[in-house]
């Protein structure tokens, strides 16, 4: 179905061996520019990487539902029936 699909006069994918060219969105790329683009979505793989490093640890460290249901909810029940984290810490070790 893409290569029917008409941008600016250009199909959408097209692969043209014989003359050398690629066309992708309407654009028009040759075969030679293929080092460029292993460049530019090797630094697209980096930038995704590290935002979603950053980003998934602001997630999953401060508004994440299971950690907001934990501490808000789960660890208050648990200190008021077996108290403070020291304090269940000397009753596990305990035989």
């Amino acid at each position: 179905m893409a290569p029917f699909v008409q941008i600016q006069g250009r199909p959408l994918i097209r692969f043209d061996i014989a003359h050398n060219h690629i066309h992708v969105l309407g654009a028009m790329f040759r075969f030679s520019d293929a080092g460029y683009f292993v460049f530019v979505f090797l630094i697209l793989a980096l930038a995704l990487f590290f935002v979603t490093s950053l980003w998934g640890r602001v997630w999953c460290g401060y508004t994440c539902p299971q950690t907001v249901f934990v501490e808000w909810i789960i660890r208050p029940i648990e200190e008021l029936i077996e108290g403070k984290g020291l304090h269940r810490q000397r009753l596990d070790q305990e035989p």
